[in-house]
């Protein structure tokens, strides 16, 4: 495709959490050549199978040293105007379908929307706020607690995700 800056894979971006399935996503993306970013979904984590977050991203930087991101929780720029935040809401200790954002990480998104208060601010994660459909299992947890930081800021103009796999 033509006229595409960078590439975001909202999580998910394997089933089963091991360093073999990252490797094999690696392998399939590497035509890509585009800058892009990863999002930790609820497939990608799970430290019972020891590999947690930190297996995760030395697994990351292993396959993709030039990564231009440090943690799962992080800031890009792809415009002088506008400001992409990403948020972890993964859980590595437990396997669940529903999203949490800890306490740290919704501080950090605060001081991250008062820091870029005058640049247009797309937030970009795994779990999604709202459910595409009310009977529906996914849903993230204390959702109200991010909703106030949302509503504390006028710079957000986009909030995406991925995890239902329905498109």
């Amino acid at each position: 495709m033509k006229g595409i800056d960078f590439v975001i894979f909202t999580g998910d971006n394997i089933d089963v959490a091991n360093r073999d399935e990252l490797r094999v996503f690696f392998r399939t993306i590497r035509g890509l050549h585009k800058k892009y970013y990863m999002i930790v979904g609820d497939h990608d984590v799970f430290r019972y199978e020891q590999f947690g977050k930190k297996e995760y991203m030395r697994t990351v930087w292993l396959y993709h040293p030039q990564m231009l991101f440090k943690g799962t929780n992080y800031v890009f720029k792809p415009s002088k105007d506008i400001v992409v935040i990403v948020v972890d809401g993964a859980n590595e200790l437990f396997l669940s379908p529903s999203g949490y954002f800890k306490q740290e990480t919704l501080e950090w998104l605060d001081k991250q929307l008062y820091k870029y208060k005058n640049k247009k601010v797309i937030i970009a994660q795994h779990f999604p706020l709202i459910p595409p459909a009310k009977k529906y299992s996914h849903n993230t947890v204390d959702v109200d607690k991010y909703f106030d930081i949302l509503h504390n800021h006028e710079n957000v103009i986009a909030v995406i995700s991925g995890h239902f796999h329905t498109a």
